[in-house]
């Protein structure tokens, strides 16, 4: 059993990476991603990748926040709640593990989009340019 001064500096621990999770997720997916990714068009989201390669680079490095910040909340809410109910506690960093490992498939799969656009650059063919999309739309079902 924690202690209360332990218990409250886990609480505010999980509070700190769960804000983490939350700030870098708004930040990678509502912000950044809709800058770069045109959902019904292939030759955009190229372009896009193309132009704005820094800002692909910084989609990336957000979706492994998201990556970092899951994983340690999902630890820490194990630690809080492990002396309530082992079973829940274990049950909920294993879904948000999971949830960690799905979003770093994510993660691949927008490096990889913005790498196979960089290798046809500066015209970007047609090819290229759908495996660009597909890899968002993969992306997005992570």
């Amino acid at each position: 059993m924690m202690q209360p001064v332990e218990q409250k500096t886990t609480a505010r621990l999980t509070g700190v990476f769960y804000l983490m999770l939350a700030i870098s997720g708004a930040l990678g997916f509502i912000l950044i991603r809709p800058m770069l990714y045109a959902p019904h068009d292939a030759a955009q989201t190229a372009k896009n990748l193309v132009e704005h390669a820094s800002l692909a680079r910084l989609g990336v490095a957000l979706e492994l926040a998201i990556v970092l910040s899951q994983a340690l909340a999902a630890l820490w809410f194990f630690r809080l709640f492990r002396s309530v109910d082992w079973f829940c506690a274990g049950a909920t960093a294993a879904f948000g593990l999971v949830n960690a490992i799905a979003i770093m498939i994510s993660a691949a799969c927008l490096t990889t989009a913005s790498d196979v656009v960089a290798e046809a650059a500066p015209v970007v063919g047609d090819a290229a340019a759908r495996s660009a999309l597909l890899l968002f739309h993969l992306s997005g079902a992570c």
